[in-house]
């Protein structure tokens, strides 16, 4: 438990004024390269980014997830943003704030923003954005908080919140609540969004294929040090090492561990290796049977070696999970008995379920190392008498089906925020992130407790309390965290990885 970044995100809501550093020249996740740093050296003109996932829109509001707030990161800005390590909050498009109360939030915008078509970034824009949000698909569930805004002249808003919220700061800072330019939607509703104020502007993007931008020179903390940036979908780990390889791409997203030797063992090459504070799990859709019967979710569990499962897929480089619950995100605990490995007990469950003699389930699965995950699983459960039916899908699918509630089980994963409240996106109604559909009063209850209380002991206990009760129902199992990969060229900088899957990659360069 990193107990100084929980207690600074609860100090944020006793602080009438929690100022920061506007964005330098220091290459970091979280910091932009500035112009004058853009003169001391020989970069690389287009820098090839190589990502395993399928870019399904460009509408920061339309998804939340790993693989599109890095695309989203690029094109647009946040009010505030986070230095992890800093550990604290920090300016963006917002250069000041204060709590006036517990329950409202006045921030001041900074006047040297502007959107990539021009306009100067405003508070009429803020009010836009907030309520164009509240029907987001990705956003919806995030901005609950919100009771009203208003606008203050051009460059002030004011945020009246429905009571206390301890992480709302946290939550201004993600992709989802980017800063939209209501003029570029109003002239253009249909791909408006694609406008932000960030450091990149679209050049081109072909639907679950390749983006490409061009740097945004009036962008307020200085243009990048490179002067075009192209997304390279590439499905496949291997294909991505070997485009690394052969120069075609500079950086490789998401290196599956059984690439990661060629990375090592090539001289021009180097391997990032991070903690991505991100966990693997098995999902139920608890709203249809048989996933919607506790008994058989805890069965199944019993019947889950997860120590087996890091072994085969990642030759054990993972850490077994026991909470569904980051472990850098605050409130974290797993000090309760959970349902461990024991087939005699999952047997026995399965039978108290009404299934002696086993059940067909399918579980959807994006391909990859999740799919090899599913044919252990697959070879475990057989054991009980349960056939688990592995249907591929991409991600886009995968969205489509959980969000329409059409699956039994799932097998995915999550990187988790640093804020307790992060949890919301997993278990809160509406989430589209609530992929098991999953119900309990008493954890909605606490959710909400805990967000507005600031006692940090109370918030732990509330948090402990949810984690409990989620270990009891398993509307998830969680299986592992997962340490991340990343193979680069020589030369390559103006990225540091952070305990995160969030890492901001826009400031990215080649030195040649």
């Amino acid at each position: 438990m990193k107990k100084s970044l929980a207690i600074m995100f609860c100090l944020v809501m006793v602080l009438s004024v929690f100022a920061g550093c506007s964005k330098g020249a220091a290459s970091t996740g979280s910091t932009k390269s500035t112009a004058s740093s853009a003169q001391t050296a020989n970069y690389k003109k287009e820098v090839v980014v190589g990502i395993s996932a399928q870019i399904t829109t460009l509408d920061p509001q339309a998804v939340s997830n790993v693989a599109h707030n890095k695309v989203f990161k690029l094109t647009h800005n946040t009010l505030v943003d986070l230095d992890l390590k800093a550990k604290k909050v920090i300016p963006e498009l917002a250069e000041s704030w204060e709590w006036t109360d517990s329950s409202t939030l006045k921030m001041n915008l900074r006047k040297d923003a502007y959107f990539h078509n021009g306009e100067q970034v405003k508070s009429s824009d803020v009010l836009f954005t907030f309520k164009r949000g509240k029907d987001g698909k990705g956003t919806s569930a995030k901005i609950t908080a919100i009771k009203s805004l208003e606008a203050s002249g051009d460059f002030t808003v004011i945020f009246h919140l429905t009571g206390p919220n301890v992480d709302f700061l946290d939550t201004l800072s993600l992709p989802a609540c980017d800063i939209l330019s209501e003029k570029a939607l109003t002239n253009d509703p249909k791909e408006g969004y694609k406008i932000g104020s960030g450091p990149w502007v679209v050049s081109s993007y072909v639907l679950n294929g390749d983006v490409t931008y061009d740097r945004f020179n009036k962008y307020w903390a200085g243009p990048m040090k490179t002067e075009k940036l192209k997304l390279r979908y590439v499905p496949e780990s291997s294909a991505r090492v070997i485009a690394l390889q052969t120069g075609e791409i500079d950086l490789c997203l998401d290196t599956d561990i059984n690439d990661v030797d060629f990375i090592q063992k090539d001289k021009n090459l180097e391997l990032i290796k991070y903690n991505a504070n991100s966990i693997q799990f098995f999902g139920f859709n608890t709203s249809v049977a048989p996933a919607n019967n506790k008994l058989f979710r805890q069965a199944i569990a019993c019947a889950i070696n997860k120590d087996e499962i890091i072994k085969g897929t990642l030759n054990g480089n993972a850490i077994v999970a026991k909470s569904y619950w980051g472990s850098s995100m605050f409130g974290f605990y797993d000090g309760f008995k959970g349902y461990d490995y024991d087939l005699a007990r999952a047997k026995e469950l399965l039978a108290k379920a009404g299934y002696p003699n086993g059940i067909d389930l399918e579980a959807i699965v994006v391909s990859g190392i999740r799919v090899a995950s599913a044919e252990i699983m697959q070879a475990q459960l057989k054991k009980i008498g349960v056939n688990l039916i592995i249907k591929e899908v991409d991600s886009a699918g995968m969205t489509s089906m959980t969000n329409e509630g059409t699956h039994k089980a799932f097998i995915y994963g999550l990187a988790f925020n640093t804020a307790g409240d992060d949890i919301r996106r997993s278990y809160g109604q509406g989430s589209t992130t609530n992929r098991s559909k999953y119900n309990n009063p008493r954890v909605n209850e606490l959710m909400d407790l805990a967000v507005a209380e600031l006692d940090n002991q109370k918030r732990m206990n509330y948090y402990k309390e949810l984690q409990e009760i989620a270990a009891e129902d398993l509307p998830i199992i969680p299986l592992y965290y997962t340490y991340e990969f990343a193979g680069a060229r020589k030369g390559l900088g103006g990225i540091t990885w952070y305990e995160s899957s969030n890492n901001d990659i826009s400031g990215v360069y080649v030195t040649l």
